[in-house]
């Protein structure tokens, strides 16, 4: 069974990752402690530190893994990212999570495999203009970024023909800007956590995408934008005061509420 984790995630790791790769990633496939990830040195694939704080020498160790294709960094008080990051050319998924970020430094477009990007979390007021320069991602989480300016932040992400995974999650956010529909290869768009009652007219033009998160929000039926979007496949509508009853197969697509 060993044998069969580890080759398991050897494919995913030698692989390009396709977008639906980082989500079969298991915790117990990443090496969580950093004194032994140097040790392993070019055999560290995947590093996941969480609930500590790192120290600037800590953190500069980390740039000696030329191998690391999975960096997960959560709750570990970063204010900053330094020259130690942009040595990992092989990166492929960067997580972020929970910190202090409030910018990003133009040197991470030297990371010209990295597919994978969760700022959850941070405090971010807008999507820094280096995320232009990322052509290749194909997430981006940026939820709980309580000032975050969702209208910008969409409009930087416009030229971005890969991206599929978008998260909105948590901002408390009224209001969908309806320039989302720009995002048109969006296939997973998470808007829980917020306070709409209503998508944008337009909306249905995200015709590929497959999954709707609108957990905890103010809506108190199936919004009209999608009632009629063949090519979604389920909506998340958990934690709304729903004043109606959902027949199943009402819609195209499974509605979960």
């Amino acid at each position: 069974m060993k044998y069969l984790i580890f080759i398991t995630l050897m494919l995913l790791l030698i692989a390009p990752l396709k977008a639906q790769d980082w989500q079969a990633l298991k915790e117990h496939q990443a090496t969580t402690s950093l004194e032994q990830a140097l040790k392993d040195g070019d055999k560290t694939h995947y590093l996941h530190l969480k609930n500590t704080t790192l120290t600037p020498a800590q953190l500069q160790s980390i740039g000696q893994l030329k191998n690391l294709k999975v960096l997960k960094l959560n709750q570990t008080g970063l204010k900053a990212l330094g020259d130690w990051l942009y040595q990992l050319e092989n990166l492929q998924i960067l997580d972020l999570s929970f910190n202090n970020l409030a910018t990003l430094n133009t040197k991470l477009c030297r990371l010209k495999k990295l597919q994978f990007l969760s700022l959850y979390g941070n405090k971010f007021k807008s999507l820094p203009p280096v995320i232009k320069d990322f052509r290749q991602l194909k997430a981006i989480y940026l939820g709980k970024n309580m000032k975050l300016d969702v209208k910008q932040s969409i409009k930087s992400l416009a030229a971005n023909k890969l991206l599929t995974h978008l998260g909105f999650g948590g901002l408390q956010m009224r209001e969908l800007p309806a320039t989302i529909a720009s995002l048109n290869t969006l296939q997973e768009l998470l808007l829980g956590g917020n306070k709409l009652g209503a998508l944008p007219q337009g909306f249905d033009q995200l015709i590929k995408l497959k999954l709707l998160t609108l957990n905890n929000n103010f809506f108190s039926d199936v919004p009209p934008a999608i009632r009629k979007m063949t090519g979604l496949e389920k909506v998340m509508l958990k934690g709304n005061a729903m004043m109606v009853i959902i027949p199943k197969g009402k819609y195209p697509f499974e509605v979960v509420w």
